[in-house]
């Protein structure tokens, strides 16, 4: 008897043990989701307006992914929110102010989504608009075999540009041509110089990051302004 009574106590130890590290886990990743829901409206550009739609943590503390609703003009987009030091939002806003900033939301659209699996990350909702031309060549840039160079029509017909991932972040862009022949061409010549500079101009800001961060560890508040 006495054998058994031992028995069920440590059963019974062993299961409010693994409830209450579970129960614990849970609250950690409702308390980040929480955060993580604050970081991205923040960054939204009307924050009285912005509303999460949805949002799914992962590791409870690494990564947050899912969709905002921006308001009238923008709509519903994907984020994805890292936790550094404090929470980062990565958010595409859609922009129809130029070119570049329409072709910078598009590419940042897809670098979320590469962030964000879809294991992830919530379904998708209805009402998010997809560009099959721009969507589909922009993502095979992020793919493992994927081009060097994305053709894509930009918005109004108002022709073609060549978009390219740059080093140390953000997107290599051509001038708009024409067609999208006459893109492709400039990849191939001109894009490859413009490319080199700019990609080195990426690998100098890195470094000057890098080195920041090794003057500033982990806990140093000045970390968060490398």
């Amino acid at each position: 008897m006495a054998a058994a009574a031992i028995v069920l106590a440590v059963i019974g130890w062993f299961v409010a043990g693994n409830w209450l590290e579970a129960r614990s886990e849970r609250q950690a990743s409702l308390k980040w989701a929480a955060e993580a829901g604050a970081a991205v409206v923040a960054q939204a550009p009307d924050p009285q307006i912005a509303r999460v739609v949805s949002i799914q943590t992962k590791d409870a503390r690494a990564t947050a992914c899912g969709w905002i609703d921006l308001g009238p003009g923008s709509g519903v987009v994907p984020f994805a929110v890292l936790n550094f030091s404090s929470p980062y939002a990565v958010l595409p806003v859609p922009s129809q102010d130029s070119t570049k900033a329409w072709v910078d939301a598009a590419f940042e659209k897809q670098l979320v989504l590469r962030f964000c699996q879809p294991r992830d990350r919530p379904a998708t909702p209805a009402n998010v608009t997809e560009i099959p031309l721009v969507d589909g060549p922009l993502k095979a840039l992020w793919s493992e075999r994927g081009s060097d160079w994305a053709i894509i029509p930009v918005p109004q017909d108002a022709g073609f540009v060549a978009v390219a991932r740059r080093t140390g972040g953000g997107a290599n862009i051509s001038p708009v041509m024409e067609t999208a022949a006459q893109a492709e061409i400039w990849s191939r010549s001109d894009g490859v110089a413009y490319a080199e500079a700019e990609n080195a101009k990426g690998r100098a800001r890195m470094a000057t990051y890098d080195a920041c961060l090794a003057r500033h560890p982990r806990g140093d508040p000045e970390r968060e302004h490398c």
